[in-house]
């Protein structure tokens, strides 16, 4: 059996910026008898960071990403990316404004 270690760095890793970026999230849709639902995936947004609009019969889903705290770290590598996700759907005329409702658990 091998066994893997981490080299110790002699100094931290310069931190890497990345730009934040705007992705479509993934999503599935579908229908029951009453109901249209959209299930998206945002990993790492959370309740306060998720927006839900309608406006001329486009709901827009969007969210963001927090920076990573690593204040009292010292990071060796760092590959998480601060990110925007948005998309829209048309929905159909026939659809209440006032029954659209949304839920977030654990970034779906």
């Amino acid at each position: 059996m091998t066994t893997a270690t981490l080299e110790k760095v002699s100094k931290p890793a310069a931190p890497v910026k990345h730009e934040r970026r705007t992705v479509i999230p993934e999503y599935k849709v579908s229908q029951t008898e009453e109901a249209y639902e959209i299930q998206a995936h945002l990993p790492g947004v959370n309740q306060e960071n998720l927006n839900i609009e309608l406006e001329d019969q486009w709901l827009k889903l969007s969210g963001n990403t927090e920076n990573l705290d690593t204040e009292g770290l010292n990071p060796l590598h760092i590959e998480f990316t601060e990110r925007n996700y948005e998309c829209k759907f048309k929905i159909p005329n026939q659809i209440d404004p006032d029954l659209i409702s949304a839920k977030l658990t654990n970034g779906v």
